[in-house]
């Protein structure tokens, strides 16, 4: 029986009837029940569900879909089973208009919510040609209780095991299905968190690594020789072992090149990459060609001339090596020494005269700004900042050394909404007017959404 409450006294465990009527910026359906916001993962706008409550707080509840009452249009069939439990998919039961239109929809609700931008053209979502199988990079979790190989449920450690990644190339899946079929050699090896795999766009080929904490063992290269047995696509295999690093929570600090290639060769825009076990790489390369084509075409309409690129949080320097025009200069800071010894191959690889620098961006790009070869108002001039900020987004330190050297135009690569509307409001602050949004499908069947920013100086 279910219970419409009332005077807001929801109660945790007991089922009550609900519209859903919006999407959060996570992919969940909410509603109101006499008030209250209540949650539900999986439930659509338009749809009338049974809920059972799991849980609240003074203002809002969450709770589980058990039945449907309506069903939205727009909701499809899940192609993957397990969907609903692993959480990767937050959106793959919306038909793929209505998930651009959501998305479309999350970018608008946190720019003028949070950041407070009013009369800012927010361009109309660039989607996917390829919606399933885009993902060049998976991380499988390894269960030490149920020696089980998959992803984590939402929000927790829990494994829910896979037999196959309904976002993950054909080749990324090859190689899941026979780590899946070996798992009792993986149970061997002492310290097991993580595998994480790889693919090249160039020929196809994975890279493998076994992400393991504590002290080395010898004995691993045979529990996972198997891999080189069977006709896998696979460059290379690498044992990761040691103390964990504090700029990723996968990886440990010791490296060791099992069999192989060293790193894998990747292609955006005509620009080749070496692309390690290490280095960071957006997960779609067609729709990272799109975002970062978007970059360029806006670089190129600006009404200045432009010597210089500061590529900003650079990683292995993909978006400044693919933005850079003949005869310009990019300098790029980044935080993880490997990815900026990448970076400098990178530039030397595409012939792209490039100054990389390792460090905190925060504490770098300031030090950059005051003193040494570039810290000069001629070049500033000539210069844009190109900023690719993790999901936090950049550090107020970093906004206002921006500020301070007086960059004319800022490009703004985001991840995240919510940390783009708040540093949006601290541009404005500084003295930067942004001038359009365009929204990319970087993430189809997730509720994860890019966007390309453009900044002037007021």
């Amino acid at each position: 029986m279910t219970k419409q409450p009332k005077d807001n006294s929801v109660n945790v465990g007991e089922i009550y009837s609900m519209e859903i009527t919006g999407l959060t910026t996570e992919g969940k359906g909410v509603g109101r029940v006499e008030g209250m916001a209540v949650f539900v993962a999986g439930a659509l706008p338009g749809e009338r569900v049974l809920v059972r409550v799991l849980g609240k707080k003074r203002r809002y509840a969450w709770g589980e879909a058990i039945d449907m009452v309506t069903a939205s249009a727009q909701r499809v069939m899940p192609r993957c089973p397990v969907a609903m439990q692993c959480g990767g998919c937050q959106l793959s039961h919306l038909d793929e208009a209505g998930q651009l239109a959501a998305k479309e929809d999350f970018v608008r609700q946190q720019l003028s919510r949070i950041g407070g931008v009013t009369g800012v053209e927010i361009l109309p979502i660039i989607g996917a040609d390829t919606v399933w199988g885009y993902r060049n990079r998976v991380y499988l979790h390894y269960d030490e209780v149920s020696h089980a190989l998959g992803f984590f449920a939402p929000g927790s450690k829990r494994v829910v095991p896979i037999s196959a990644c309904s976002l993950a190339s054909v080749q990324i899946n090859q190689v899941i299905a026979s780590l899946q079929q070996h798992i009792g050699d993986l149970r061997e090896i002492v310290g097991l968190h993580h595998v994480l795999i790889k693919e090249s766009n160039v020929d196809g080929r994975c890279l493998v690594a076994f992400l393991c904490e504590g002290t080395y063992q010898p004995d691993v290269k045979a529990h996972i020789d198997f891999l080189r047995q069977e006709d896998l696509p696979i460059a290379s295999l690498w044992y990761n072992y040691g103390q964990k690093t504090p700029w990723d929570g996968y990886f440990s600090d010791q490296w060791q090149l099992v069999w192989g290639q060293e790193k894998l060769l990747v292609s955006l825009l005509g620009k080749q990459f070496r692309w390690g076990a290490k280095d960071f790489l957006q997960v779609n390369f067609c729709q990272t060609e799109r975002l970062y084509g978007v970059a360029r075409e806006m670089l190129a309409q600006l009404p200045v001339e432009v010597d210089y690129l500061w590529d900003i949080y650079c990683g292995i320097g993909t978006i400044g090596i693919c933005l850079a025009s003949p005869g310009q200069t990019v300098i790029g800071v980044e935080v993880v020494p490997e990815a900026v010894e990448s970076a400098k191959e990178n530039a030397l690889l595409n012939q792209v005269e490039g100054h990389y620098f390792a460090g905190l961006c925060e504490e770098v790009l300031p030090s950059l700004l005051q003193e040494g070869a570039f810290a000069h108002q001629a070049v500033i001039a000539k210069s844009v900042a190109v900023l690719d900020p993790p999901r936090s987004g950049c550090e107020e330190a970093v906004l206002a050394a921006i500020a301070a050297a007086g960059f004319p135009y800022l490009v703004y690569i985001s991840c995240h909404g919510a940390s783009l509307a708040r540093d949006v409001k601290r541009l404005e602050e500084l003295g930067y007017r942004l001038e359009s949004v365009q929204p990319v499908d970087l993430f189809p069947q997730t509720a994860h959404v890019e966007n390309v920013c453009l900044f002037s100086r007021k």
